[in-house]
């Protein structure tokens, strides 16, 4: 079969869509006494959005992307930065710390800012050519076609085509649960969105298409990056169900 990151007709493997260590390292991932585990989720499988009561597999995998090499050396360069983030800075102590302080932002220095970018739309895109039905919903089109040339070339100069946002929602149910991206077309605005731990991740494949009380928030070249936390419950409730036309969170 042709991977779908170096089109070479080649052996493909059961490729990871949203990196494990995102819900391993921030304790998404509940192990039973066998060792096998689920994750409190929501899944959108074509448009609709549903409530997982067992919890999703521990892995979400596509077995029709992505080769070997690709998948264990390309792509695990981004998500190795992308762990040491997580893992390292956004840990869950980090996180229980910024809650009870009552902190506006988690700041942390962004080494390369390149890296992790890329690391985020790397996820999208796994989404976006993946044939699982979970990810249906979520087609970047031409923006596809530009994260793979940056994932695949590390073409710098592709990089600041799209914008990339990152938020922290206190409201005590999202920062215990994954729900995998969904589409928005609201607002005047166009993106995809997706949360784990908490975290809701927002790539906006237009420009021109983005939300204006955002544009202070976009992951930057700056050292120093800022991801706002929505301290009050009922906003950060606000946010997901209007994202979603559905209220999920009461």
């Amino acid at each position: 079969m042709t991977c779908k990151l170096c089109n070479k007709d080649k052996k493909l493997i059961k490729a990871h869509i949203i990196p494990e260590f995102l819900y391993r390292d921030i304790d998404l991932y509940i192990p039973d006494k066998k060792g096998q585990g689920r994750i409190h989720g929501y899944t959108n499988t074509n448009g609709y959005l549903k409530f997982i009561k067992k919890g999703l597999p521990a892995g979400i995998y596509d077995t029709t992307i992505l080769c070997k090499d690709c998948d264990s050396v390309t792509i695990k360069e981004y998500d190795d930065y992308g762990k040491k983030i997580f893992t390292d800075l956004l840990n869950k102590e980090t996180l229980q710390n910024a809650i009870e302080q009552k902190l506006q932002f988690l700041e942390f220095e962004l080494e390369d800012y390149f890296l992790f970018k890329t690391f985020i739309a790397s996820i999208f895109w796994r989404a976006s050519i993946s044939n699982r039905p979970e990810f249906s919903i979520v087609k970047l089109n031409e923006t596809e076609k530009t994260i793979k040339e940056i994932i695949e070339t590390r073409n710098q100069n592709l990089i600041d085509k799209f914008e990339i946002v990152i938020f922290f929602l206190n409201n005590g149910i999202s920062n215990q649960i994954l729900m995998n991206p969904i589409e928005v077309k609201k607002f005047n605005s166009h993106f995809f969105s997706f949360i784990v731990g908490g975290f809701l991740i927002n790539l906006f494949p237009d420009k021109n298409k983005f939300l204006d009380a955002w544009r202070g928030f976009v992951i930057k070249k700056d050292n120093l990056y800022r991801i706002p936390i929505i301290q009050d419950v009922e906003t950060s409730k606000y946010i997901i169900n209007s994202f979603i036309d559905s209220e999920i969170f009461k």
